[in-house]
């Protein structure tokens, strides 16, 4: 039988205890998730691993078990039953969970139940059906988080925390909300983003436009600029045209994969409408010195 460095595979020393196995295996987990790689066999495969390692290095018998015997731990005693369905299946179902961390947090728990006694988490009553409902969110709130109060669809008032970073699709599972039977089903909230008056969202990016003056554009400035999270400083380069695009980095949505996007800026460059005597005079005598010709390829046609 190949030997399985469990230790290795989640990247903690053999002294390990609980709380580091589990914080590594959460770590893992989110990186490798299915959901989170579709397609990717690799990942899958390195999933599966990562979870076959957990099971056995968080339970104390299985994990005595392991460091005696290597690779025959299972022969030595124990059902090595897998909690989740079985490593070599994959079976298990990912589309009752609203996020994933409702899906770790079960998983974690199922592994803690193994071999304890305790009932097998998938033997369910009956149950009712699970319920969608979609939930508007500003740009603010799905960032950060919030809090609301709202009408189930069964006429209930409920108030449900909406996690911080939640993406337009983002399921949010409010347990025993859905249509009633023996058990309750579970209510879904789809997040919707709403539209903005300043941001247009692209992916994980929000674009903006921003305006300057002519003597910004010229000689370059620092110009205070509006994020999610309260304005900013953006520095604008000298010899700024109207078109180009600053990025301000990490002040964008939240990734699936963690992290943030980008806030693109582009600038717009604005001509006063009326100018003050003093400033015509400044003007005219600026044209009359300049060099820049912005329309001399045109006399080669």
């Amino acid at each position: 039988m190949e030997y399985r460095d469990y230790y290795a595979v989640l990247g903690v020393p053999r002294s390990a205890d609980e709380k580091q196995i589990k914080i590594a295996y959460r770590k893992l987990a989110r990186q490798y998730h299915p959901d989170l790689n579709p397609g990717d066999k690799k990942a899958e495969e390195q999933f599966k691993l990562i979870t076959e390692a957990y099971e056995v290095l968080s339970d104390a018998s299985k994990r005595s078990r392991y460091d005696q015997f290597g690779s025959y731990w299972q022969q030595a005693g124990g059902s090595g039953r897998n909690p989740v369905g079985g490593v070599e299946g994959f079976d298990f179902d990912f589309s009752r969970f609203g996020n994933f961390e409702e899906f770790i947090d079960s998983l974690l728990g199922n592994f803690q139940r193994a071999g304890t006694g305790a009932p097998d988490p998938t033997a369910r009553r009956a149950r009712g059906s699970d319920t969608e409902m979609p939930l508007e969110l500003n740009l603010e709130e799905a960032l950060s988080g919030t809090r609301k109060r709202l009408r189930t669809p069964g006429g209930k008032v409920v108030e449900v925390n909406i996690p911080a970073g939640v993406q337009e699709g983002t399921r949010v599972r409010v347990a025993g909300e859905g249509s009633t039977g023996a058990q309750s089903g579970d209510l879904f909230l789809v997040i919707k983003l709403k539209a903005h008056d300043f941001y247009t969202i692209d992916g994980e990016n929000l674009l903006c436009e921003v305006p300057i003056t002519p003597s910004e554009a010229v000689l370059g400035a620092k110009i205070d600029v509006p994020t999610l999270e309260g304005k900013v400083r953006l520095t604008i380069p000298a010899g700024t045209s109207t078109g180009k695009t600053l990025r301000l980095g990490g002040r964008g949505l939240s990734r699936r994969s963690g992290g943030r996007g980008d806030q693109l800026v582009k600038i717009r460059v604005v001509v006063p409408p009326a100018v003050s005597e003093s400033e015509r005079e400044l003007y005219e005598k600026l044209a009359r010195s300049e060099s820049f010709r912005p329309r001399a390829y045109l006399d080669r046609l």
